[in-house]
Formats: structure tokens, sequence, C-alpha cells
């Protein structure tokens, strides 16, 4: 698609306003953020599928600073967007799916691989996280939780950059369809007509969490603490790992460093955590 600067994507028009930031990227790992028009089609392979601050909103690790806006859940502004996403049936499959269940979506972009994506944008964002992570735990039951890419769910989840080449597969990320932002109550009837109703408040809602004892970054290897500040480039599953060890010997359990891993780069992916639980078991068994 021919487009000058300062014109956004059609698809990017509907998911977001005027004047709203995300994050453009060309590797999963990328955070930095940019107006909705300040992009360069021909490069970028990502796009945050929600507005995002144009500052952090926690800057409380030492490589963070609240005047360099990131990607990450903390610093989503609107939660107006929810991406499906299903790549385990053949893509006929999947358009049929969908087709059949009548999901009422606003864009529809393929990956240039093996899926769709699939983003539906609320006309009336929700006002809070847990109402989104409720809302796209009932949208994704709608479509069929045993089909859904479930890894999806969170609202800085990056999806495929319209009408740009795929680096890998060299295939178009192109657009299928763009329709209209999706009346809230028209998702709720189409939810209520699949079987899944609102969701009750718990109780557990307002438990305070877990919070740990901040520990001492000093003691880490140099190379950790820049991985842990810059992120890298190249070789990302083995300085993970390696950084992952570092952490584990310097008395983090593994549930304070996939925290610490974590605002890196606002998220981590299945093979990530799979990383960090073979360096721990690589280190607990030296032990």
């Amino acid at each position: 698609m021919d487009l000058k600067r300062g014109e956004a994507h059609p698809v990017l028009k509907l998911l977001f306003d005027e004047n709203d930031w995300t994050c453009f990227a060309s590797t999963p790992k990328d955070t930095e953020v940019f107006p909705i028009c300040d992009f360069d089609a021909d490069n970028w392979q990502f796009f945050s599928i929600n507005p995002l601050a144009t500052e952090d909103r926690m800057p409380v690790e030492e490589w963070h600073s609240a005047k360099i806006p990131r990607r990450a859940d903390i610093n989503v502004t609107k939660f107006r967007n929810i991406l499906i996403e299903m790549d385990k049936n053949p893509l006929h499959e999947q358009a049929a799916h969908m087709e059949q269940i009548g999901l009422p979506f606003s864009t529809c972009v393929f990956s240039g691989s093996k899926s769709y994506h699939w983003i539906i944008s609320l006309e009336t964002p929700c006002e809070t996280r847990t109402e989104y992570d409720k809302l796209v735990k009932r949208v994704y039951k709608a479509v069929g939780i045993t089909l859904v890419d479930i890894t999806c769910k969170n609202p800085s989840r990056f999806s495929r950059f319209p009408d740009s080449t795929r680096m890998d597969t060299k295939q178009l990320q192109q657009t299928k369809i763009v329709r209209y932002r999706i009346p809230n109550q028209l998702l709720e009837t189409w939810l209520v007509s699949r079987d899944v109703p609102p969701i009750e408040a718990s109780e557990w809602e307002t438990v305070p969490r877990r919070k740990y004892a901040p520990k001492d970054l000093s003691a880490l290897f140099p190379s950790t603490r820049n991985f842990l500040r810059f992120g890298v480039e190249a070789n990302w599953n083995d300085t993970l790992f390696k950084a992952s060890a570092d952490l584990c010997r310097n008395g983090w359990n593994i549930d304070e460093a996939i925290t610490e891993l974590s605002g890196i780069t606002g998220m981590l992916d299945a093979n990530d955590h799979k990383t960090i639980r073979s360096a721990y078991r690589s280190e607990e068994s030296q032990k």
C-alpha cells in the first residue's frame, strides 16, 4: 500500500485515535514508541495493539527512564483492542470458523505465515486492566479456548504490521478486512449468544499480590546488568540463559528473575520462559 509519511495506514486509523502513540518494531524484542503516523511500512514487522504513553509510567529499574517511553502493559493508555490469533489449524479452517461463529471483529490481517490476526476494536475502551482481562478471557472462550493462542491476551501485545513484507517468510502481511469499531453492546450480545456470560467479581481480586525484596544488582556480572538495561539484538536466547543463571547464583528465585527479565521488553514468550527454567535447572543441579 502506497502511503506517505504522516499518513496512517487504514488499519491503524481504525484501531487508534489520531494523536495516539504505540510501538512499531522490526523485531519481537523492540520497545520504542512512535506516533501512529510515524512509520516506514517497508521496515516495520510489528505494532503494539493498544496506545502507549509517551512516558514510562513505572521507571523503577535503573535502565528505565520516565522520559523514554517503552512498550509495556503498565504503559497502555486505552484498553481498546483485543487480538485473536489461531495457528493450530489451516488458514481456510480459521476463516471458516470465524465466519461460522460470527465474530464481531474490526480488522483482519494475514500474518505472512500460518495465521490471521483478528482484532476487535471497541467503540468504548475498557476502563481498567482488570475489566480488559476479563473481556479478553470471555472472547477467547467464545471463539474456542483450545483454538486461540492465549499468549496474545496482554494489552501491549504485538500484531503483524499490515501490508509489510514478513522478513522470515518473504510473504506479505496482507490486510484482508477493515470494518469499524465494535459497539460494546454488540460484543456483549454476541458473547452471551455464545454462552459466555459476564465474569462475576471475585474477592481474590482485592488480595495483595506478593512483592519481592529488592536484590543487589551490583552483584551481577556487567554483561547481565547491560542486558537488563539495554537488551540485546543478537543471540537473545544465549544471553537470556546466561543472565538467568547469573540471577539464580545471586539469590533471585525464578519468579523474581522472570519479573526482572520481563522488564527488558515488557514481555516474555513461551520460549523465553523455557530458557529461564533451563538455566535455573542447570544452576540448581550444581549446588
